[in-house]
């Protein structure tokens, strides 16, 4: 974004345009860059996604389900007003929440429990405690998401660019007067957004900061004294994201068909349907 109204290209308000977001067009675009291309337009509407050529149902699958997982959509995904450090972070901070969450589930009556029985506990544990300790991660982890996430906004300031822009193009008296108002209110709004981008960065790194430490802290204490135990709590991590990574190659797998067979079918109602789980519950 520029701090002010000047533009160095014709066609810059295509910033938010899907084709351009990652610069990828039909022409020349391989399997992989039809995938990213596909990601970028699950959440948009009916009638942008269909000028496009879907044809590819292989990179639909594959799009729907990378979109899932959040390290390939870290590092793969990212757009252009995405910082990554900021989202890599974020996917540390998942991981870190998770294993504390897990390990706050071994109890004093559940670690009495581990020794006074040799099949306990099993692996209906692990996927149960597994399976609430990733909906709660998730559920916080989408709250720093929404943090973290300027898209609107910058999209808002870069509408409000071009419609100054327009204006003083239209108008025919004092036209010298007119652009500098817009600068005035142009400028004023970036610095705004500027500010709240910068708080809200400061914001998330504050909250960050203070749960890994105490969840360090708790964690460490937690391995030092129950050195028996934190083995069982390594192994309810590493089965709880091989579980939450098979329920969402699950979850893209059949948003994938649903999307194809309402492309193909015409079912509009369908394909808002699997575009409203693709924007509020990925």
């Amino acid at each position: 974004m520029k701090s002010n109204l000047k533009t160095n290209t014709n066609n810059e308000k295509d910033d938010f345009n899907p084709e351009t977001d990652l610069k990828i067009t039909d022409e020349g675009t391989g399997f992989f860059g039809t995938i990213r291309r596909e990601q970028i337009y699950l959440r948009e509407n009916l009638e942008k996604y269909i000028k496009k050529d879907h044809t590819n149902f292989y990179s639909i699958f594959f799009a729907e389900i990378f979109d899932k997982i959040y390290f390939v959509k870290t590092c793969l995904f990212l757009r252009k007003f995405d910082i990554f450090c900021i989202q890599l972070s974020l996917y540390i901070f998942y991981h870190t929440l998770l294993i504390s969450i897990l390990c706050g589930f071994f109890t004093i009556k559940i670690i009495k429990k581990i020794w006074e029985n040799d099949n306990f506990p099993d692996l209906k544990f692990y996927l149960l405690y597994g399976l609430i300790a990733n909906i709660i991660v998730w559920i916080i982890y989408q709250m720093l998401s929404c943090v973290v996430d300027f898209h609107d906004k910058i999209k808002d300031m870069t509408t409000l660019k071009y419609e100054l822009i327009e204006n003083q193009n239209t108008e025919h008296f004092d036209r010298d007067n007119i652009h500098d108002l817009n600068e005035d209110v142009y400028r004023e709004k970036y610095e705004e957004l500027i500010y709240q981008i910068k708080c809200r960065i400061a914001l998330f790194y504050i909250i960050s900061f203070i749960f890994i430490l105490f969840f360090s802290i708790y964690l460490i204490s937690f391995f030092s004294f129950y050195t028996g135990t934190k083995h069982r709590v390594l192994t309810a991590y590493y089965i709880s994201i091989i579980e939450i990574l098979l329920i969402k190659i699950v979850y893209g797998l059949i948003l994938a068909i649903l999307r194809i067979v309402s492309i193909i079918k015409g079912y509009k109602c369908l394909y808002y349907f699997v575009f409203i789980l693709d924007k509020y519950l990925s």
